[in-house]
């Protein structure tokens, strides 16, 4: 009886914490809000939680909060580039539980996406560099072995990226990782998946030219006027 009665606290517990996370996001969908906490010591309180929860409906709430917290800021201090936020959600996407993986690196998206927009100013802070880490763990989510949704997250971020920064996209420029997305470009299903990949190849090429004949050969003269003429309009 004892055990089922701790049992119940617990749920009870992981409750009324989710029950109080839910409300939290609600109100930082406003820009005002979120630039506020984001810049205040909630960040820390989030990701201490979320380096110590176990339960994975906790984990993907706070991984939530975060990302939509990063999402609606629109004045991001260094202070939160140099939290280790970052770190904390790339160990997250290793997680075993497959939503919560999806939620860790959709927040990290949000996060990458706005260092790229921090980048390529000649007075650029190196603290919003995209870590080296970040960058692995985003071309290993693009393996046929991860879940699709999260290797459509991966991909969606990297074409962001590589979309809006010449220096953080460079890191993505390069043959590994256009052979991975030239497999997803031929193997999904998935149209926005799809699209995705072949916008990120396109931008690729634009950072790193040397890689176009290479591209071009891979997709063959054939498929890449069948491209032109049935792909959908972004391809």
């Amino acid at each position: 009886m004892h055990e089922v009665y701790n049992e119940m606290g617990a749920s009870s517990t992981v409750n009324h914490k989710l029950n109080v996370l839910i409300y939290f996001e609600s109100i930082i969908l406003n820009s005002n809000v979120a630039n506020r906490l984001i810049n205040s010591a909630f960040m820390s309180i989030l990701m201490k939680l979320l380096k110590n929860v176990k339960n994975p409906h906790l984990k993907m709430r706070l991984c939530s909060i975060l990302g939509q917290l990063v999402r609606h800021s629109t004045v991001i201090g260094n202070d939160v580039a140099e939290s280790g936020l970052s770190t904390l959600l790339c160990e997250v996407v290793k997680d075993k539980n497959e939503k919560v993986r999806r939620k860790a690196v959709a927040s990290l998206g949000e996060l990458l996406f706005y260092a790229a927009t921090q980048l390529d100013d000649e007075h650029a802070d190196p603290v919003w560099e995209i870590p080296q880490l970040a960058v692995q763990v985003l071309i290993q989510c693009l393996d046929t072995q991860e879940d699709e949704i999260v290797r459509f997250y991966a991909c969606k971020t990297i074409e962001n990226i590589t979309a809006q920064s010449i220096s953080a996209g460079c890191s993505f420029a390069n043959l590994d990782v256009v052979t991975l997305l030239f497999h997803v470009y031929n193997t999904v299903t998935d149209e926005m998946f799809k699209i995705s990949a072949a916008v990120s190849i396109s931008h690729i090429c634009k950072l790193n030219t040397t890689l176009f004949p290479t591209i071009f050969t891979s997709l063959t003269s054939r498929n890449f006027a069948l491209a032109l003429e049935e792909g959908a309009p972004r391809i």
